[in-house]
């Protein structure tokens, strides 16, 4: 999972599975291991998320005082694809470095997991630090531009009989009961994220999981029962919270290991938010200035090891042997070129002095003028050897096809009943469609395959030649463009019953 942080570019967390090795000697044995990540580089470089050095909750400190203890969050694949939907990492573009997510901090080797330690996080700096906001698995949403986190206990925890929402970036939480409880599914806000306004949907509950759960434990219709609940903090706190003035923002960016402005990409860019102190609403109307960019000058972490080097433990870049690489056509005919430091710019870094790291490309795979090319890779992990195999094991899965189709030959000549031949008939009418489809997409593979390699046409057919893949794929682009935030669905329409105002 890649989820891009929507406020800052070049940042990425990302889940990783290992495997550990658990157990003493004579019993030894290999666990998967879910470890989180966070790039600050489009995916040059990768680190650990470092833990805080203070908690909330004793129930959310699994550190147990070691110095190496990262913090692991559920991404988007657990939010939509897992057998538990745990609430995933979330950020939004109304919202400049806010991020809050579940998951569990722990020790070396230690990585995501669901027991005990499970509790709810949240970061405002871009992920450079974090502070755990409650235990268990919470559900969240931004509000009035991010000037407000609002969180309830979600499904997984049980019924919820309150919400919570913070005014200062997680510092504090004030808490406003539910007349009713439920369980809590979702809290949504309109797309731009810009009202002090949310709703929270979920299904009723029975009153043995909660007293303020609304149905009898013998009502067949818990789960089903939905439930709309709109809070607006506006109301809630009247005069409490004007409207803010200009001295209520700050300039933010992501901030680097010393806290100094860190460079993203090659630029730093300083986005107007309001001041974790400032008790103010920014309102509908607010409209956030364009954030400030101010170009940097090019550092290692703005390059990344090129096609056929791999990064070593002491960071340089080390070439990787032959056999190890498959046939890259741009850098065979080549429209690319590799620079001779094994380095290359990362995707989309606008840093400036970059001949000072890599002398003889741009970094984009373009010679600098004068510049000689260098020793290229070339592969030949994907030929000789490796196409005889394939070839071997082509002509065995056709041989067993004939035996087994033989097989079925004699079966449903001799063998097979009346039903079970018109059942093979009805099966044969779909497969003959699925078939045609089949051949269908082995013959452009075909066809493509030939072109790239003969550019000309086979039994009198024009077959596509190959073409040089355009700039921005010749780039070798290290991470595919991430999915935006979840996308907002209406909420369900109430009937009038179940559906209660926070006023």
């Amino acid at each position: 999972m890649w989820p891009l942080l929507s406020h800052s570019q070049g940042v990425f967390i990302a889940n990783t599975l290992t495997a550990t090795m658990m157990g003493s000697m004579g019993g030894m044995k290999m666990k998967p291991t879910v470890l989180t990540k966070i790039t600050y580089n489009g995916g040059g470089t990768w680190q650990n998320i470092k833990a805080p050095s203070k908690f909330n909750y004793q129930k959310c400190d699994r550190c147990g005082g070691a110095k190496d203890c990262s913090l692991h969050l559920h991404g988007a694949s657990s939010w939509f694809f897992g057998s538990i939907q745990y609430p995933s990492v979330y950020s939004n573009p109304s919202s400049p470095g806010l991020l809050v997510g579940s998951g569990n901090v722990g020790g070396e080797g230690i990585g995501l997991d669901d027991n005990d330690g499970l509790c709810t996080w949240l970061s405002f700096d871009g992920g450079f630090s974090w502070t755990d906001i409650a235990e268990n698995t919470w559900i969240y949403e931004y509000a009035d531009w991010g000037g407000l986190v609002v969180m309830s206990k979600h499904e997984l925890n049980g019924p919820a009989d309150e919400v919570r929402f913070s005014y200062d970036y997680g510092r504090c939480w004030r808490t406003v009961p539910l007349s009713v409880a439920m369980y809590v599914e979702n809290i949504r806000i309109e797309p731009d994220g810009q009202r002090p306004k949310v709703l929270l949907h979920g299904k009723a509950c029975r009153k043995p999981a909660n007293p303020k759960c609304s149905l009898e434990a013998s009502d067949t219709s818990a789960g089903i029962k939905g439930m709309v609940y709109a809070l607006d903090v506006s109301q809630l706190m009247g005069d409490k919270m004007p409207l803010c003035k200009d001295n209520d923002f700050e300039q933010w960016t992501v901030p680097a290991d010393d806290h100094t402005p860190r460079c993203l990409l090659g630029q730093q860019r300083m986005f107007t938010r309001r001041k974790q102190d400032s008790v103010c609403l920014q309102g509908g109307d607010y409209k956030r200035p364009v954030p400030e960019n101010k170009t940097c000058s090019c550092t290692t972490a703005d390059v990344e090891c090129d096609y056929g080097y791999v990064a070593g433990d002491d960071g340089k870049c080390a070439p990787l042997p032959s056999e190890k690489l498959s046939s890259c056509p741009t850098i065979d005919t080549g429209v690319y070129s590799v620079s001779s430091t094994g380095k290359r710019l990362v995707h989309g870094d606008q840093c400036t002095g970059l001949e000072s790291i890599i002398p003889d490309t741009d970094g984009k795979g373009t010679l600098r003028p004068g510049a000689k090319p260098g020793a290229q890779p070339h592969g030949t992990g994907g030929s000789g050897r490796g196409r005889r195999s394939a070839a071997s094991g082509l002509f065995i899965f056709l041989i067993l096809l004939v035996v087994l189709g033989g097989i079925f030959g004699v079966w449903y000549q001799f063998l097979a009943s009346a039903v079970a031949k018109a059942q093979v008939e009805d099966l044969a009418v779909a497969a003959k469609s699925f078939g045609a489809s089949l051949v269908g997409l082995v013959w452009d593979k075909i066809a493509d395959l030939a072109g790239r390699g003969r550019g000309a046409g086979v039994s009198g057919s024009t077959m596509p030649r190959y073409v040089a893949l355009d700039e921005e794929l010749n780039y070798f682009q290290p991470i595919p463009a991430a999915g935006g935030a979840e996308e907002l669905q209406p909420p369900p329409v109430a009937n009038g019953d179940g559906v209660f105002t926070l006023r």
